[in-house]
């Protein structure tokens, strides 16, 4: 898992991620969109890669809980894409480390140039991993201090409203 990159070491300086961003700095197009609420269907967030950074609406109802999660998508999504290797520890099944086998390669395809089924891939392969080691990464939040109980984040983030139906 990349817990113990998360938790010890400082952020490489790019991509930037933006937690609350506008709608509009995460999608762009009709189709962009759909593609999106396609691979998030259950979140109450919306990830996205883009040449400004990681952007992340967040939905009217998103809990702390919520925020957390998709924190920690953004995360490994920065972590990827900046190649920082993932570690396997004694919770590391095949599963995750194929998932984490898969956005590496991602990344190392074209070059290191990302298309946008690439990027949609990265991001429904990271929304993957997370569902499957949020729970683990919850208790390490917790036995390092963290409080996940509220969100602090600014007054200047946006909330976005949108269904899981298509968007036409």
């Amino acid at each position: 898992m990349y817990v113990s990159w998360l938790l010890f070491t400082g952020w490489p300086r790019i991509p930037s991620v933006f937690i609350g961003a506008s709608f509009g700095s995460v999608v762009s197009t009709v189709d962009e969109l759909n593609a999106l609420l396609h691979l998030n269907s259950e979140c109450k967030h919306i990830l996205n890669i883009r040449s400004s950074g990681i952007n992340v609406a967040l939905h009217t109802e998103s809990t702390d809980q919520d925020m957390i999660r998709c924190c920690y998508q953004a995360a490994i999504v920065r972590a990827v894409l900046c190649g920082v290797k993932g570690t396997k520890n004694k919770k590391t099944n095949a599963s995750t480390a194929n998932l984490l086998q898969e956005m590496e390669l991602l990344t190392k395809s074209n070059g290191g140039h990302m298309s946008s089924a690439s990027r949609f891939e990265l991001v429904h392969l990271s929304y993957e991993y997370v569902r499957v080691t949020v729970d683990d990464f919850l208790p390490l939040l917790l036995s390092h201090g963290w409080i996940v109980s509220t969100s602090l984040l600014g007054s200047d983030e946006w909330r976005c409203s949108w269904s899981g139906a298509k968007v036409k």
